[in-house]
C-alpha cells in the first residue's frame, strides 16, 4: 500500500513538474518575441530620430518654439539618468557583535514571556536592522 501511494505521489509530482516546465517555456518564448518586437521598434525610432531630414519634417508640421532652432526628439529614459555610486561594504559598516547582542536582547525581552527566535528575527528585520542569519543566531545563543 505504501509503495502504491509513493508511486502515485511520484507520478503526480512528475506531472506537476512537466506542466510547470512547459508553462515556463511558453512564458520564455513570449518574452523573447516581445523583446524582439520592442528592439525593432526602438531601432526604427532611433533611426528616425537620428536622421538629418527628421528635424525638418517635424518642424514642418509643428510650430517652432524658438525661431531658427530645429526641435530634436529625445528617447524616453526609464530609470536613473546618472550612474549610481558603487556600494562597498566599507561604506556601510555592520553592527558589532556587542551592538547586535544588545538589540537582540532588547527585542527578545520586549514582551513577557520572552519572544522565540523566529519572532525576534522577524521583529529585528522589520525594524530595519540587517545581519546575516549566522550572526543573528549566534547573538541569540549568547543572550538567551
Amino acid at each position: 500500500m505504501a509503495r502504491a501511494r509513493l508511486r502515485a505521489e511520484a507520478a503526480t509530482e512528475e506531472t506537476r513538474l512537466t506542466a510547470v516546465t512547459e508553462a515556463g517555456a511558453r512564458v520564455a518564448r513570449v518574452q523573447a518575441r516581445t523583446a524582439q518586437t520592442l528592439s525593432g521598434a526602438w531601432s526604427t525610432l532611433e533611426t528616425a530620430r537620428a536622421g538629418e531630414e527628421t528635424g525638418r519634417a517635424l518642424t514642418s508640421v509643428t510650430t517652432r518654439v524658438t525661431p531658427g532652432v530645429t526641435p530634436r526628439w529625445e528617447l524616453p529614459v526609464w530609470g536613473p539618468m546618472e550612474p549610481l555610486a558603487a556600494r562597498s561594504l566599507e561604506a556601510a559598516p555592520g553592527l558589532t557583535d556587542e551592538a547586535l547582542d544588545v538589540i537582540v536582547d532588547e527585542i527578545r525581552t520586549s514582551e513577557t514571556p520572552a519572544l522565540s527566535y523566529r519572532e525576534m528575527s522577524a521583529r529585528f528585520r522589520a525594524a530595519g536592522h540587517a545581519a546575516s542569519e549566522v550572526r543573528l543566531r549566534a547573538a541569540w545563543k549568547r543572550v538567551a
